[in-house]
């Protein structure tokens, strides 16, 4: 209202951001998300067979993923540990775990506040036949040949963060600890 200003030093606690809205079930069918830029032949289409997303009584999130890329299966499954930390960003924790064709892939994420994120922690791990076969998923120009195998995990240590990476893409091998 005009007469009623807000007073910056009345002593309350600043308004943090939480999303507006979470919806306890969403389904979607029959889809194509399509990602295209000048610097492809053509647009990369991922078929959505269906999306589920859906808030359980115990106040766990889930999205499922299911469809294809280039004739190869894709699924997703991604939990949240409480949907209250999903909606004020704040004690998040989300688990994951798929399939890009034959690529395989899980992981998780947690963080106290995501809002001003100190000391996550974060694990990845990917398995897939070759780089090759990643680069023919996503429709582009092979940049390395060989195997496909990742591992990642970034967790507080103390006062310090320790961060574990294990990779191999095609011709290039990556072992980084700290």
């Amino acid at each position: 209202f005009p007469d009623q200003e807000d007073d910056p030093d009345d002593g309350s606690e600043d308004e943090r951001f939480e999303l507006p809205v979470l919806p306890k079930g969403i389904l979607i069918t029959d889809s194509v998300l399509s990602l295209d830029s000048p610097r492809r032949p053509r647009p990369l289409e991922l078929n959505l067979a269906r999306i589920v997303e859906a808030v359980a009584a115990d106040g766990k999130l889930s999205v499922t993923l299911e469809g294809g890329i280039r004739k190869e299966a894709v699924h997703l499954e991604v939990t949240s540990a409480d949907v209250d930390g999903l909606v004020d960003f704040r004690h998040v924790e989300l688990s994951f775990v798929g399939k890009f064709g034959e690529i395989d892939f899980d992981g998780n994420f947690g963080v106290e506040d995501l809002l001003e994120p100190r000391r996550p922690t974060a694990s990845l791990n990917l398995a897939g036949p070759s780089s090759e076969y990643l680069f023919y998923l996503l429709d582009v120009e092979p940049l390395a040949r060989g195997p496909l195998h990742a591992e990642l995990v970034m967790e507080p240590v103390g006062e310090l963060m320790r961060i574990s990476v294990d990779s191999v893409f095609g011709d290039f091998t990556a072992q980084a600890r700290g």
